[in-house]
């Protein structure tokens, strides 16, 4: 079993420009990954579906999906969730201040293991600012 995930993933390596679809076979009990549908028991294994590094939280996630629904209701239920917007106010500007802070460390010099640190630090406050705040 080892073995043939091992090939698998040798072989995904190989062709990782490939666009092509995988369908995922399950014959007899044993799994197989096909470039071809199969007759019984397929499934398409998806791809990835964001950069790498820029995973959200559920909470991030639940906030999303509530400021969409806040953008179709109308301004009485707005109105309703201006605590909710006051608190990713809040958030945001605690971002912020931790961004400056990473900036200023940047600046002013640090030990070599902690400028990767530094740097993804600075990159992930920058995406959550992008995405969550104006």
């Amino acid at each position: 079993m080892r073995i043939r995930i091992l090939v698998l993933c040798g072989l995904c390596t190989l062709t990782a420009t490939a666009q092509a679809a995988v369908f995922r076979c399950q014959t007899a009990g044993a799994i197989t990954f096909q470039d071809r549908p199969c007759r019984e028991g397929t499934a398409v294994v998806p791809g990835p579906t964001a950069p790498a590094g820029s995973g959200l939280r559920d909470s991030e996630r639940r906030w999303l999906r509530q400021r969409a629904r806040q953008k179709e209701r109308p301004r009485s239920a707005h109105l309703r969730h201006r605590r909710d917007e006051k608190a990713q106010e809040r958030r945001c500007w605690a971002r912020r201040t931790r961004l400056d802070e990473v900036k200023a460390r940047l600046r002013s010099g640090y030990r070599p293991a902690q400028g990767d640190r530094l740097r993804r630090r600075r990159r992930v406050l920058e995406d959550y600012l992008a995405r969550f705040c104006d």
